[in-house]
Order: C-alpha cells, then structure tokens, then sequence
C-alpha cells in the first residue's frame, strides 16, 4: 500500500494521508476551484476516492486500470480514462454523493457519461489522457495513437457522449472533422 500525502503549503505541516493502491504515474488530481477536492486512486484498482468519498469504475469483477484524471475548471465533473477504452464523466455533486452513500449506491451511478468502447479506441492498448475543454459540457481526449477527440456528455441524462471532433495528428489524410 502507498500513500498520498496531503500538506499544508504555507508552513509544510501534513494534513492527511490517503492509502492508495501502488501509483507509479503518480496519477492525483487537485481543483482549481474554492471547493478544494482532492482525487486520488483508491486501495483496489479501478477506484477512485473523492475527499474521503469514493467512486468506481466498473464491477467488482471488472477492476481497471486508470490511466488519467482531470476536473472540469469548477469542480463539478470528474473525467477519467483507463485501459478499457473508455472515457468516463462523473459527477461530484457532493449533495447527491451523500445520497447515494445513504442509499448505499456508488457516487458513480448517481451521474455517469461515457464515450462508447469503439469510438475512441478499438484497441485497449492505446492510452488516452483527458481534459475539460472552455465550453460546457465538453471533454478532449488525445491518445497515444496520435488521435484527437472532441466529446459532448449530457448532463441531464448521462450515457453515451457525442463525438463532434476527431482528428489523427500522425495520419491527417485518414481522418477528418465529423
């Protein structure tokens, strides 16, 4: 088991320590915004733990790897990659993660995006890193195969993202702009 440590940065005094499984991308992720969230893995692969709150993805059957993190610039939205070829969007409202906890439900099934299996990669091998873009509702994924996506997730509904840009910078005449 390793662990995360949490520091106070004006006088260096430690906060916390989050147990987390080995992490050897160093794979943690701090909010930009006030509410201060700090994302980090969990203990078992394919979890993700949110304050003292924690998220997974996928089964208990079905551990994955997760490859990136990022917030939305407000703290509101949580995207990861992993080694399933796949982009997920999480909510973090924490009002309805505290009703979900009560309800015994993961935070994950409170909100859950995704962008289809075959539409950003075919091939599990290929790692994505994602990010938030300026518009709303909008996350950019760019993998190790030189391909660019643009997806839209609706945050009302939740399921399967709309792809509205898809680019390979290694192979430009293979694609194009949906």
């Amino acid at each position: 088991m390793q662990k995360i440590y949490v520091q106070d940065l004006t006088n260096l005094r430690l906060l916390h320590q989050i147990e987390t499984e080995p992490n050897p991308k160093g794979l943690c992720e701090i909010s930009l915004s006030g509410r201060m969230v700090l994302v980090c893995l969990g203990r078992d692969k394919g979890e993700v733990r949110v304050l003292h709150d924690e998220m997974r993805r996928g089964s208990a059957f079905e551990r994955t790897e997760i490859h990136s993190l990022s917030f939305c610039s407000d703290a509101e939205w949580l995207a990861l990659t992993s080694n399933k070829g796949t982009v997920d969007v999480f909510s973090l409202n924490m009002d309805a993660i505290k009703e979900a906890k009560r309800n015994n439900m993961y935070s994950a099934e409170v909100f859950h995006s995704r962008v289809a299996d075959g539409s950003v990669s075919r091939t599990k091998r290929i790692q994505h890193i994602v990010a938030f873009g300026y518009q709303k509702n909008i996350v950019l994924v760019v993998g190790t195969n030189g391909r660019f996506y643009r997806c839209k997730f609706d945050p009302i509904v939740g399921g399967e993202m709309t792809q509205m840009e898809c680019h390979n910078f290694l192979q430009p005449e293979l694609m194009s702009t949906l």
